[in-house]
């Protein structure tokens, strides 16, 4: 991990380099030409121009090097900014040999104490390299100056002003060498937390959304379960009614038929005219009731497999009533009950004319069949106030009417709602639920109002035409 890191360092420190080479190269570029032009023309020493032609070379190349490969060979301009400081130190070396005899103003020593520490700051080499290139170089540099020089005793005394420059030059290298490492190392190490916190709050929100799409499947599939479990727990229920009104109500009927029959049939002679007539009127009841039974059960079958054909036509409402009116005649006569319509003869309705009669001789039948003796039927229609472009037909009766808490369970057939009517007619609860889901064929609507003892009142909606 140490190497890796180190290697990570090293790059740090090139691409750091290359961010900013442009403006260190430039301006040491402009400060040779300056002193090139100054050994030339002010100091007329040819061999101290030569001392700073390897720098121009090496910091020239780098600066077009530079400019035209911006992103690109970043290890190798840093090793070549490296080599630069290292052309400055051999500048400096050189320079002092030229100017070891000289005593001229132009020579100083603070100019290569300057030099060698901002040379110290700038290589980014490790300690033992540091050492070869830039402490170890100096230190046998000047002493074989000090050795084989024949030296003023003042330039002993600048040399030696050297090495304190050259250990703190070294030294202050050194310690923000280290400072940028450890800064590096901590970033470093940063960097892969942040990274795996990264990662793991990515893989936390690719988890979650995981998660979230499986527990809208399971949601999806509970609401489907729970939606089949509901249709199944309706078709068992329906299955279950239709089992009771085959084996009961459509059964019942047929004791009574075969009874009163078999009466007829042993007793006939001994019975007078007015018991042979009431045998025959229950006789006449029972398949009378038989026969609506078999009637609206063959019709809700049809409506359970979607095969009874629907087919509006623009009907008249008053033509209708009187269909209903004249089909129904005999049990209205029966219960000596009156049939009244309050309908304009311009009511028209778009609907299927089968369905709609349906309708009215069922909501009819169970008029009569709550009843008593002499009571009354009114048939009304009119434009319905509650959906517009609709009629609203309504069935009222001055019967015994509905408890309120029966009638939200008038229209399913689940509930199993059916009771004797006022002279113990039998019904099987199956007309009212066939009103339903006739009517909702023609988008409309079926309601009731009921108070017991006050009659009853079926309204249904129907598109006008």
């Amino acid at each position: 991990m140490q190497e890796k890191i180190k290697k990570e360092f090293i790059k740090h420190l090139g691409e750091t380099t290359n961010n900013i080479l442009v403006y260190p190269i430039s301006f040491g570029l402009i400060i040779l030409i300056y002193f090139m032009i100054s050994d030339l023309y002010i100091r007329h020493n040819i061999y101290a121009f030569y001392t700073r032609l390897l720098p121009f070379i090496t910091v020239t190349f780098l600066l077009i090097f530079h400019l035209f490969n911006k992103e690109k060979y970043k290890r190798q301009k840093f090793i070549l900014y490296n080599f630069i400081m290292v052309c400055l130190m051999i500048m400096m070396y050189m320079k002092y040999i030229v100017y070891i005899d000289y005593t001229g103003p132009a020579y100083s020593s603070t100019g290569i104490i300057l030099i060698l520490f901002l040379v110290s700051l700038e290589i980014k080499l490790n300690t033992l390299n540091t050492i070869l290139v830039y402490l170890l170089p100096v230190t046998g540099f000047i002493l074989a100056i000090v050795f084989f020089y024949d030296l003023p005793k003042q330039k002993i005394v600048d040399i030696s002003n050297i090495f304190p420059m050259m250990i703190l030059g070294f030294a202050i290298n050194r310690l923000q060498y280290r400072l940028r490492y450890k800064l590096f190392k901590s970033n470093y190490f940063l960097n892969i937390e942040k990274q795996k916190t990264k990662e793991l709050y990515e893989d936390s929100i690719i988890t979650n959304k995981i998660l979230s799409q499986q527990n809208e499947e399971i949601r999806a599939q509970n609401e489907l379960i729970n939606e089949k479990n509901k249709e199944l727990y309706e078709s068992n229920v329906t299955k279950n009614k239709l089992f009771s009104i085959i084996s009961h109500d459509l059964r019942s009927p047929f004791y009574a038929l075969l009874g009163f029959s078999k009466m007829l049939i042993n007793r006939y002679d001994s019975l007078n005219i007015s018991k042979q007539k009431l045998y025959i009127s229950y006789i006449y009841q029972n398949i009378n009731s038989t026969y609506k039974l078999l009637e609206n059960l063959l019709l809700w079958s049809q409506t359970q497999n979607d095969t009874i054909e629907y087919n509006p036509q623009i009907e008249n409402v008053y033509d209708l009533v009187n269909e209903t009116e004249n089909m129904l005649s005999q049990i209205l006569n029966a219960k000596n009950i009156s049939f009244k319509q309050n309908i304009s003869r311009d009511i028209f309705i778009k609907a299927d004319k089968d369905m709609i009669l349906t309708i009215l001789r069922n909501l009819v039948s169970n008029a009569v069949k709550f009843t008593d003796k002499n009571g009354q039927i009114t048939v009304t229609a009119f434009p319905s106030t509650q959906k517009h472009n609709f009629i609203d037909i309504s069935v009222i009766d001055t019967g015994v009417g509905i408890p309120k808490e029966i009638q939200p369970k008038l229209f399913d057939i689940t509930n199993n709602i059916s009771t004797k009517g006022t002279e113990e007619e039998k019904g099987s609860g199956l007309g009212l639920t066939l009103c339903k889901e006739f009517v909702e064929k023609h988008n409309g609507t079926i309601t009731v109002e009921s108070n017991p003892g006050q009659g009853s009142k079926f309204t249904f909606t129907i598109p006008a035409a």
